[in-house]
């Protein structure tokens, strides 16, 4: 018997997110710290869904370097079939930057 499972489409990318320790100006050199995690809409959802039991398979392009290699294995780890995704060689993985400045 054939067995149900979801399809996503959509995108992966690196997550990185600055954060200083202080309040900065702009133009000057702060301590702080840099955490990356995996994102991106279909990643997300695709993510989810094999949180909640789903056979899902994930369909995505990602570039052929490192955080395309960490987040191709960290979504294999999550439960995501990822046999769908495609490597495009020559490209770097997409990533979402944000550097954010203290709050105090």
């Amino acid at each position: 018997t054939e067995q149900d499972y979801c399809v996503v489409v959509g995108a992966i990318n690196m997550d990185i997110r600055g954060m200083a320790d202080i309040r900065y100006p702009q133009a000057a050199s702060h301590p702080g710290s840099v955490h990356c995690s995996a994102g991106g809409v279909g990643r997300n959802i695709a993510h989810n869904l094999a949180l909640l039991g789903r056979d899902v398979h994930l369909i995505s392009a990602i570039g052929n370097d490192f955080y395309g290699e960490t987040l191709l294995e960290e979504t294999r780890r999550a439960g995501v079939n990822v046999s769908n995704c495609i490597r495009l060689h020559g490209h770097s993985t997409a990533t979402y930057l944000a550097i954010a400045n203290k709050q105090e």
